[in-house]
């Protein structure tokens, strides 16, 4: 959500600082990542919402939730939604330095 283009994440592990698997951006400039347990997190707080607000079966393209993770702060928005695929973009705030 930091690019003008989304961007794909993958997963990465054992680098010399971060030794548990954790997604990250493509770019290799960008320190925007995710790890597994925040990534659990954030998808079941989204599934919480569908669950909590009784709206199964809406289309949630460009829905946005805040998820508070371990360490971190992550701003997420629903890129596409649709039967066969759901696609969340992530800000990590914390990882970016961003206070909002």
């Amino acid at each position: 959500m930091n690019h003008d283009e989304p961007k794909p994440m993958e997963i990465l592990q054992n680098l010399e600082q971060i030794k548990t698997p954790f997604y990250a951006c493509t770019d290799e400039h960008c320190p925007n990542r995710l790890n597994f347990d925040d990534y659990q997190g954030l998808v079941l707080e989204f599934i919480k919402a569908i669950d909590e607000e009784g709206y199964f079966g809406t289309d949630f393209t460009n829905y946005t939730y805040t998820y508070k993770g371990t360490r971190h702060k992550i701003k997420a928005k629903i890129l596409k939604y649709s039967g066969s695929e759901i696609r969340i973009g992530i800000l990590n705030t914390t990882v970016l330095g961003i206070k909002k």
